[in-house]
Parts: structure tokens; C-alpha cells; sequence
């Protein structure tokens, strides 16, 4: 467990260190803010080194920022318009076929889904996936499915599935969750081809 953290911060930092070469940014081109030298200070913690770190933040970001850029976004956004397709809903699960069977037939004919859910004994969960997410039996379901449709019954794991969906979102760089997604997809990549260009890892003592 000790190595593992050691190295995941170990990856983390070469992450950040290949990033910032990659802008030709030097460690000595930031001074810390007073404040933090001084805090430095008191838990005898060296001033020039706290002024590399910030140094070095301040040329990830800058190396960050022009990887993520709108219109890279987008572009990655449209890459991933059908995976990252959004579904919400709400959700049934039973454990027994014959059960799931009567619920999705009585739902069909009408009665109200959290009637349904009462009466069979289960709770009405909430349903929000991106497609790219989903088991693979439910993909092709979610992608066709359209506001109000009922899907159902899919299996899921030891479990059946009765899903209705309320809302389809389709990936656009105005929804913050999909630019979000975006922006760490283009990061992710572009922080681990300069790892692969520049940092040469030695083997573990």
C-alpha cells in the first residue's frame, strides 16, 4: 500500500513536471507569494524550493489551458457524441423474473411506476447514465430510446431492469458535466504522451 501511494504521487508529479517542459517554462521564472514563503518558513520548509512548485503549477496550468481549449473541446465533444450521450430516468430491479415481468406488463397497461415499484416490494431508483457507462446489454436500448419510452425487462447481473426515461441529453460543450468530461479526456492524453516523451523511469530499489 505505502509504494502504491508513493507511486501514484510519483506519476502525478512527472505528469505535472512533463507538462510544464512542455511550455518551456523554467522552475526559477515564479516567486512564491509572501504569504506562502513565509508559512514555508516556519515549518522549515526551503523558500526556493516552495518557488519551483509554484513554478511548476503555474506552467501546468498554462500547459492545461492550451490543451483544453474550446475549440479542442468541442472537437472532443464530437468525438464522443454517441458515448456520451446522457440518459436520465427512473429505474425498477427485481430479483425475480416473474415478478419483473407482471411490474413491466402492469406499467405498460398503465398503472403508475411508483405504484408498481410499491406494490412489488422494490424502490424507485433514479436512472442517469452516460451511454459509454452502461452494460453493454443496455446500450443499444438507451441510444434508441426517446422521452417516455420503457425499456424492459433487461437483465443486470442476478437482477432485471425496468428503466423509463424522462430526458435524452445529447453532448454539447454548453452542458458543464460534458465540457468537464471533455476537458479531462484532452488533459488525460496530452499529460501522458508528454510522460512518454520526456520521463525516464528507474527501476525500484
Amino acid at each position: 500500500m505505502f509504494w502504491g501511494v508513493l507511486e501514484q504521487a510519483a506519476q502525478r508529479l512527472a505528469g505535472r513536471a512533463a507538462g510544464a517542459a512542455a511550455t518551456g517554462s523554467s522552475a526559477e521564472d515564479v516567486e512564491a507569494p509572501t504569504s506562502a514563503l513565509e508559512q514555508a518558513r516556519q515549518f522549515g520548509f526551503e523558500p526556493r524550493r516552495l518557488g519551483r512548485i509554484c513554478a511548476l503549477e503555474d506552467a501546468f496550468a498554462q500547459f492545461r489551458d492550451g490543451e483544453t481549449s474550446p475549440d479542442a473541446v468541442r472537437k472532443e465533444i464530437e468525438r464522443n457524441r454517441l458515448d456520451w450521450v446522457r440518459v436520465e430516468g427512473e429505474a425498477l430491479a427485481f430479483a425475480d423474473h416473474d415478478v419483473a415481468r407482471e411490474a413491466a406488463l402492469s406499467v405498460r397497461e398503465g398503472m403508475a411506476f411508483d405504484e408498481v415499484a410499491r406494490r412489488a416490494g422494490v424502490e424507485t431508483g433514479k436512472l442517469c447514465r452516460y451511454l459509454e457507462e452502461a452494460e453493454p446489454e443496455l446500450q443499444p436500448h438507451l441510444l434508441s430510446a426517446t422521452k417516455g419510452s420503457l425499456i424492459g425487462l433487461v437483465p443486470g447481473g442476478e437482477q432485471f431492469m425496468l428503466l423509463r426515461i424522462q430526458t435524452k441529453h445529447v453532448p454539447t460543450s454548453e452542458d458543464p458535466d460534458v465540457r468537464r468530461r471533455a476537458e479531462q479526456a484532452l488533459l488525460h492524453r496530452a499529460v501522458a504522451r508528454e510522460v512518454t516523451q520526456r520521463v525516464r523511469w528507474v527501476e525500484r530499489l
